[in-house]
C-alpha cells in the first residue's frame, strides 16, 4: 500500500476514538515512511488520553525496537496526563537501549514540571556515560524547574562536561532551577572564569539569585563588566545589583556602564542606580544622554533614575520635558512623576514652561499643563497663562488646564470669582470649562457653591453634568 494511501488511512483512524482504530495507530507507529508516522501520532493526539493505554500497553507487549522508541516517544504529547505517562517513562530511563532513554528523557522534558516524581531517575541517566542522554536528561531537569533543585550540585558539574552539548544543557537548567544557594558559590565563582560564555552567563545569573550572601563573589562579576559577550555582561551588572543594592563600593563601576554600547546594558545599569537615591548624583552626566536614548525601555529607566536621585538632578529639567512628550505612555507618565519630584527645586523653570504653551500642537499644550500641573503650588507663577488656556479652541488642552488650576491649591483661589462669572457665559464651552475647573480647585471653590447650584437648571445637558460632578469634589 502507497505511503499516501497510509497516510490517509491514518487521518480517517484519527475521525472515530474506538479502541479498534487506537490500536491500528500504535502499531502503525513503526511504519517506515516518517510521514505515517506523523499522522498516526497526530491521531492518537486527537483521541487524547483515550490512546494512553494502548499505547503503554504497546510498550508492555515487547513490540520491535522502532515501535518502543516511537511510542516512548509519542508518550511526551501527553502531559495533560502525567498521572498515567510519567511512571511509565521513568521506566523507560532505565531501558537497555540509549536511544529509548533519549527519548524518554526528552518526553519528560516536554511534559515539564508534571515530571518531579522523575527527578531521581533523570539525576541518575544524568551521570551515565552516554552524552547524549546526559544532555537529554538535563534539558528534563531544566523544564521541571525549580522541583529539580536538589540537583543544583550535578548540574554545575556538568557545566564542565567534556562534551559541548552536555554543558549547553546544564547551562540551560541551571537558569531554571531556581536560586542555588550559598554552598555553591565557591563553585560559581570559579566557573565565571570559564572558556564558554554560556557557562560565565548562567554563572553570573546564579550568583544573583543567591542573593547578598554571595558578596564574595562581587570583585569576580566586577572583572566581567568588561567581558566581551554581551550576555555576561549584563549578567554581571544584573547581580551585581541583586548581591549589593546601593553599595556605595559599586557605584561607580555601575556609572561606567552607563555608556555601554549596548541597550540591554545601559538598562540594567540605569535601574541598577535607582535604589541610590541621592547618592547617585555623580551619574547625573551619564544619564542625560539616555534620556534620549532611542530605546524607548533605556530612557524610561533614566527617567526613573533622574527621579530617585532628586534635587541634584534638577538641571536635567528640559531633558525630562522631551522625556513628557515621549511616544511611549510609560515614560510620559514617569516624567510627570520626575517633575513632581523635583518641582521645589524648579521653579526657576517654570517662565520657560510657560512660553513652550505656545506649542503649536494641541498635543504639546497639553503635555506642558501637564508639566505645570504636576509642579503644584511650586509653580502658582503660572496661574494666569494656564487660566488664559481656559479658552484654547481644543477641548483637551481646555480640561487640561482646567486640571492644572486645581493641582495649585488654595493659592489659585484667587481664580475663583472670575471662575463664577464664566458661569454666565452665553457660550455652552466657557460655562462647562468653568464648572469643570472649580470641581478640580476642590475645596478651594467652596464659595462657588451657591452659583454651581443655581447651574443645575443650566439648559445644556453636559454643563449639568459637570456641575453635579463639581459639587461632589467641593463637598465641604
Amino acid at each position: 500500500m502507497p505511503a499516501v494511501v497510509r497516510v490517509f488511512a491514518a487521518k480517517q483512524l484519527g475521525k472515530h476514538a474506538t479502541t479498534a482504530n487506537i490500536r491500528s495507530l500504535v502499531k502503525s507507529l513503526s511504519d517506515e515512511d516518517d510521514l505515517v508516522r506523523i499522522a498516526c501520532l497526530d491521531s492518537l493526539m486527537a483521541h487524547g488520553s483515550a490512546s494512553i493505554p494502548e499505547l503503554i500497553r504497546g510498550l508492555a507487549s515487547g513490540m520491535n525496537p522502532r515501535s518502543s522508541l516511537e511510542i516512548t516517544s509519542a508518550l511526551g504529547q501527553f502531559g495533560s496526563s502525567a498521572n498515567l505517562v510519567v511512571p511509565i517513562l521513568t521506566q523507560r530511563l532505565g531501558d537497555s537501549s540509549s536511544a529509548v532513554r533519549c527519548a524518554a528523557a526528552n518526553s519528560l522534558c516536554k511534559i515539564g514540571g508534571p515530571s518531579a516524581a522523575a527527578v531521581p531517575a533523570l539525576a541518575r541517566v544524568v551521570q551515565e556515560s552516554n552524552s547524549a542522554v546526559s544532555a537529554a536528561a538535563l534539558r528534563a531537569l531544566g523544564a521541571i524547574g525549580p522541583e529539580a533543585r536538589r540537583t543544583l550540585p550535578l548540574v554545575l558539574t556538568n557545566l564542565t562536561h567534556d562534551d559541548r552539548d552536555v554543558r549547553q544543557a546544564a547551562s540551560a537548567a541551571l537558569a531554571n532551577l531556581g536560586s542555588a544557594g550559598a554552598e555553591c558559590l565557591p563553585q560559581l565563582t570559579q566557573l565565571l572564569f570559564h572558556q564558554e560564555a554560556g557557562i560565565r552567563e548562567a554563572a553570573a545569573r546564579s550568583c544573583g539569585g543567591i542573593g547578598p550572601e554571595a558578596k564574595a563573589a562581587v570583585p569576580a562579576l566586577m572583572q566581567h563588566f568588561q567581558d566581551i559577550n554581551v550576555g555576561v555582561r549584563l549578567a554581571a551588572v544584573k547581580a551585581i545589583a541583586s548581591i549589593r543594592p546601593a553599595d556605595p563600593q559599586i557605584l561607580s563601576p555601575l556609572i561606567s556602564m552607563l555608556q555601554d554600547k549596548e541597550r540591554t546594558i545601559r538598562e540594567a545599569a540605569v535601574r541598577a542606580l535607582i535604589p541610590f537615591g541621592p547618592a547617585a548624583k555623580n551619574a547625573v552626566p551619564g544619564l542625560r544622554p539616555l534620556l534620549s536614548d532611542d530605546r524607548g525601555r533605556v530612557r524610561l529607566a533614566a527617567v526613573e533614575a533622574v527621579s530617585s536621585i532628586g534635587a541634584s538632578a534638577r538641571h536635567l529639567a528640559p531633558e525630562l520635558l522631551i522625556c513628557c512628550y515621549d511616544s511611549h505612555e510609560s515614560t510620559r507618565m514617569a516624567g510627570l512623576r520626575a517633575f513632581r519630584q523635583l518641582a521645589p527645586g524648579l521653579t526657576d523653570f517654570v517662565p520657560q514652561l510657560v512660553e513652550e504653551l505656545s506649542k503649536a500642537t494641541p498635543e504639546q499644550r497639553i503635555v506642558v499643563l501637564q508639566v505645570l500641573g504636576s509642579f503644584g503650588p511650586h509653580a502658582i507663577s503660572a496661574i494666569h497663562p494656564v487660566f488664559e488656556s481656559l479658552d484654547d479652541e481644543d477641548p483637551l488642552v481646555r480640561q487640561a488646564a482646567g486640571s492644572t488650576i486645581g493641582q495649585f491649591g488654595p493659592q489659585a483661589e484667587e481664580l475663583v470669582p472670575e471662575l463664577i462669572r464664566r458661569l454666565a457665559d452665553s457660550n455652552t464651552v466657557v460655562r462647562e470649562a468653568a464648572v469643570r475647573t472649580l470641581g478640580e480647585m476642590g475645596i478651594t471653590a467652596r464659595a462657588a457653591r451657591p452659583a454651581l447650584l443655581a447651574q443645575l437648571k443650566d439648559k445644556d445637558q453636559s454643563v449639568r453634568k459637570q456641575v453635579e460632578s463639581a459639587l461632589e469634589k467641593i463637598r465641604e
